[in-house]
C-alpha cells in the first residue's frame, strides 16, 4: 500500500500494489469492501501457507480473508506503542482474534514487554535493520558514490517524509544553525514524501535509497525517532540527533528516542526550545569524535531480527507441513 514501492526495483510479477484509501480518494467502508475482494482474490490465486501482516492495524480484508481461506495470519507488530492507543486497542489486547502469531522485533528504544493476556504464540527477536553496519563503504568511497566533496564534513538531515507533521520549521532551524560551523547540510529526498527536498546555496540533495550503507560519509546524523531510524543509529554507532514526530497515532517516539539516548553518541530534543543547544552540542561531539573513523570498532552486536524472523516463518510453514 505504499506509495513508495517503486524503489523496491522488484518485476511486476513480483509486487502487487493495492493503494491506500486517501490515494484513490475512497471512502474508508468502500475501500475497506475492494480490499477484502481484493486481498481474498489473491488469497485464491497465490494459495500462501503464511501471511505477514506488518503494521499496527490489521485491515479486516486481511484477518477475515486468512480466517476464511484457512491461511496462518503473522502479525510482525513493532514496540513503542502510545499507552493510551494500546490501551484502547482490542488488538493489541486481544491479538488471537485477529492473528495466529504475533512477532515482535527488537526495538534499542523500547524495553521488551511481554503480551498481556495475549492467547496466541508470541515471539521476540533482535532489531531489523536494512543494511548490516559490517557492510557499509568506507568514508571515501562512501562519499565518492554520493557526489561528495571528500574534504568537507557533512550533516545529514533526514526528519522523514513530512505528510503527518510539519518538518519544515525544524529543518530551517537546523540550516541556520549549521551556516557557518564547517558542517555542510545534506539531505535526502524521501521515497514515500509528498514533496521533494529543494537545496539552496550549501545544501546538497541526494536521491539514494536505503542511504545506511553510506552513513560514513557523515560526520552526524539529525533523525527523527522512527523505529528504522533509530535502530540503525544505534547499531551503525552514529552522532546521532533524534527529533521525535510527536503527531504520529501509535508510534511513541519521544520515549523511543528518550530510552535510546542512553547509547553513546545519541541525543534527543525534547522541546523546539532546545533544539539549537542541542545541535551546538551534537556539533561539537563529531569534532571530538568523528563517527565514521574506518577504525572504529563497533561496540554494540549486530543485531539480526531480520534473519531470525525470516527463520522463525520458515519453521511455522514447515510445522504445517509437518
Amino acid at each position: 500500500m505504499s506509495s513508495g514501492f517503486k524503489k523496491l526495483d522488484l518485476p511486476p510479477d513480483d509486487l502487487i500494489y493495492f493503494p491506500s484509501y486517501g490515494t484513490l480518494g475512497m471512502g474508508k467502508e468502500e475501500w475497506n469492501a475492494a480490499l477484502t475482494d481484493h486481498f481474498g482474490a489473491i488469497l485464491k490465486v497465490y494459495k500462501p501457507k503464511v501471511v505477514v501482516f506488518d503494521g499496527t492495524f490489521i485491515y479486516h480484508g486481511v484477518y477475515s480473508q486468512c480466517f476464511q481461506n484457512r491461511t496462518t495470519l503473522v502479525w510482525m507488530r513493532r514496540g513503542c506503542w502510545k499507552e493510551e492507543v494500546a490501551t484502547n486497542s482490542d488488538q493489541y489486547r486481544n491479538p488471537h482474534r485477529y492473528c495466529d502469531e504475533v512477532v515482535v522485533p527488537g526495538d534499542y528504544g523500547e524495553k521488551r514487554v511481554e503480551l498481556d493476556s495475549c492467547r496466541v504464540p508470541a515471539a521476540f527477536f533482535d532489531p531489523v535493520i536494512v543494511s548490516s553496519p559490517s557492510a557499509q563503504y568506507d568514508r571515501q568511497t562512501a562519499k565518492n558514490e554520493l557526489g561528495l566533496d571528500a574534504d568537507k564534513k557533512y550533516v545529514l538531515i533526514q526528519l522523514g517524509a513530512g505528510n503527518i507533521n510539519d518538518i519544515q520549521s525544524d529543518i530551517s532551524v537546523i540550516l541556520d544553525q549549521l551556516s557557518g560551523t564547517g558542517f555542510y547540510p545534506v539531505m535526502l529526498n524521501n521515497p514515500v514524501s509528498n514533496s521533494e527536498a529543494t537545496g539552496v546555496g550549501d545544501i546538497v540533495i541526494i536521491n539514494k535509497y536505503p542511504i545506511s550503507p553510506f552513513y560514513k560519509a557523515f560526520d552526524a546524523v539529525v533523525m527523527a525517532a522512527g523505529y528504522n531510524s533509530v535502530q540503525e543509529a544505534v547499531s551503525h554507532r552514529l552522532n546521532a540527533l533524534l527529533i521525535p514526530n510527536l503527531d504520529t497515532a501509535t508510534d511513541d517516539q519521544l520515549r523511543r528516542a528518550i530510552n535510546s539516548s542512553k547509547f553513546e553518541g545519541i541525543d534527543y530534543v525534547d522541546s523546539k526550545d532546545n533544539l539549537r543547544e542541542k545541535l551546538c552540542s551534537l556539533l561539537r561531539q563529531a569534532e571530538l569524535d568523528p563517527q565514521q573513523s574506518d577504525t572504529v570498532v563497533n561496540p554494540i552486536p549486530e543485531p539480526r531480527g531480520a534473519y531470525q524472523i525470516a527463520r522463525y516463518i520458515e519453521n511455522v510453514i514447515l510445522g504445517m507441513s509437518n
